[in-house]
């Protein structure tokens, strides 16, 4: 059976995006492999390794989303979707992000994070910006070369959904970043964020970022229209696409830079990796080399004897 490998192997979904299955065997899954062009059935277990985890996770979060609305005292047909509920249990679900981020994949590599943000907003930012492809071929092709730019190292290979989650997670944190300081002129407690000038650099070289304390200038028509669309990334909106492409184009951004000599660093090593076992293979057959010469004068004297 193949082995898993997310630079070949691309997950096989039916019309409810979820996995195709074997009938006779529920955990093999169905992958196509770009290679060979070919199906093949893996191990889920084996192409993801935090599959109980996330499964625990989920269960968890809706276990505490019915305990909420059961101390609010929801019926049936009501929904935490609605924005009075939201504005009631806010603190709640502040909590729960927490505690879901705490259980969530871990980054544990910068750099793995820096190169994500990369391909996000720079150089996959005009395939996500398409209309061409699912939200979740876009996030498989970027976990894809995410996983391709360190081939082999666990801390740059994750599933799709980690690397959306965990861009969400970062564009959240940042414009909670960016709100605040607006906030510490009164008094606020400062927020540090360890990304934070990455992605303000990728956001004011191709977007306007719009911070959460604009909300309270919103009419409440506006408002409507921000909880009906308040998905995370929904704050960075376009802005002088063509302006900001030419200014790209004249000088590479920090983050790029950053990239790129993180790239280089790691082609450095792999040449280098590369060179010493050549060198090493010389060197033993050097050694045999020489092993068989003095074996073969031993066995000459002992011949010029005889």
């Amino acid at each position: 059976m193949e082995k898993f490998d997310p630079t070949v192997h691309v997950l096989c979904v039916d019309e409810a995006q979820k996995p195709l299955r074997d009938e006779e065997n529920p955990n093999l899954v169905a992958y196509f492999n770009t290679k060979s062009q070919t199906v093949v059935m893996l191990l889920e277990t084996e192409a993801f390794p935090e599959k109980m985890t996330t499964q625990v996770e989920m269960e968890s979060i809706e276990t505490s989303m019915m305990k909420t609305q059961e101390t609010i005292g929801l019926g049936s047909g009501d929904s935490l979707a609605n924005p009075d509920v939201m504005a009631t249990t806010q603190d709640e679900f502040d909590d729960e992000d927490d505690r879901v981020a705490k259980n969530a994949a871990k980054w544990h590599d910068d750099n793995a994070i820096r190169h994500l943000i990369y391909l996000r907003k720079v150089k996959l930012k005009s395939l996500f910006d398409s209309t061409a492809l699912s939200n979740q071929r876009k996030w498989q092709k970027l976990a894809t070369e995410l996983a391709a730019a360190k081939l082999g190292n666990k801390f740059w290979t994750f599933t799709w959904k980690q690397c959306e989650g965990k861009f969400k997670d970062l564009v959240k944190k940042y414009n909670k970043t960016k709100d605040n300081q607006k906030d510490t002129s009164s008094g606020a407690v400062s927020i540090r964020f360890k990304f934070y000038d990455d992605m303000e650099e990728v956001s004011r070289n191709s977007v306007s970022v719009k911070p959460l304390s604009t909300a309270s200038n919103l009419t409440a028509g506006d408002d409507k229209i921000l909880n009906n669309h308040g998905d995370a990334e929904s704050s960075f909106s376009s802005q002088d696409e063509s302006s900001n492409a030419t200014e790209r184009k004249e000088k590479k951004s920090k983050l790029e830079n950053k990239v790129d000599s993180l790239l280089a660093s790691i082609k450095q090593k792999d040449d280098e990796k590369e060179r010493n076992q050549e060198r090493r293979h010389k060197e033993v057959l050097t050694m045999q080399q020489t092993a068989i010469d003095t074996y073969q004068q031993v066995m000459n004297r002992l011949i010029d004897k005889l």
